[in-house]
């Protein structure tokens, strides 16, 4: 894999695109919700201190090519979250995200050992994998729906598979390079640390739980460095 400008630029946009319509959501909440809150409530009336957990799912993508430059497609997955609201602006948590895979396809025809005839021009390939992060957010608590930046380390995993059975593509006699090493192998898996730049919403639809829109940049380091990429969230806060 190589890092790609292009594939960079893609994910700021989405990651900008994300927040942009989280916030414009978060604006519109809160101007149906503004007349609820009496004149003794105030804004951290909605606000719940102590553990909660959640649970949602997620869409990724991947700002990240192969080496002959083809783009990879999104992947989708979901998320596990635990954590403490310590006041009414910050919390701690642990989060957790699986992905099902980006894929794309290698065209094989260019090897200079190709045979030609009775084999497809190219095979697929997925690159999954998941990450797990300490997060530290901070929370803007404006009433029932409350904005939140989110700064998280931890650690990342990613694997190298095919995605066609590679009976289809090396034949026998023809087993003729790294992705023929076994029916829908396993070709790689490397990990390294992991740095979560994100922001979303908490809108607090009753006192013990809220819905949870977020976005996140992924960057990774180290043998994993190239696999940056966005993912746009949701699911459901349950407080404890």
């Amino acid at each position: 894999m190589k890092r790609a400008t292009c594939g960079r630029i893609r994910a700021i946009q989405w990651f900008g695109c994300g927040l942009i319509a989280l916030l414009a959501s978060a604006a519109w909440a809160e101007n149906g919700t503004d007349g609820e809150a009496g004149p003794t409530n105030g804004r951290n009336a909605h606000v719940s201190t102590g553990g909660y957990a959640l649970v949602g799912g997620l869409n990724g993508f991947a700002a990240f090519q192969n080496d002959q430059g083809q783009r990879f497609n999104g992947s989708y997955g979901f998320l596990l979250k635990g954590g403490a609201r310590l006041n009414p602006y910050f919390a701690l948590e642990v989060e957790g995200n699986f992905l099902s895979g980006f894929e794309t396809k290698y065209d094989i025809s260019q090897h200079p050992n190709y045979p030609g005839s009775g084999l497809p021009p190219t095979v697929g390939l997925t690159v999954d994998g998941g990450n797990v992060t300490a997060n530290v957010v901070a929370y803007f608590p404006l009433g029932r729906v409350q904005p939140k930046v989110i700064i998280g380390l931890g650690g990342m995993w990613a694997g190298l598979r095919s995605s066609d059975s590679i009976g289809a593509v090396c034949t026998p006699g023809y087993a003729w390079d790294w992705y023929c090493s076994g029916r829908y192998a396993q070709l790689g898996n490397n990990g390294g640390y992991v740095m979560r730049f994100g922001g979303g919403v908490d809108i607090e639809v009753a006192q013990d739980w809220a819905i949870v829109l977020e976005s996140s940049y992924i960057k990774p380091f180290g043998a994993i460095q190239d696999l940056t990429y966005v993912t746009l969230g949701w699911g459901i806060r349950f407080d404890f």
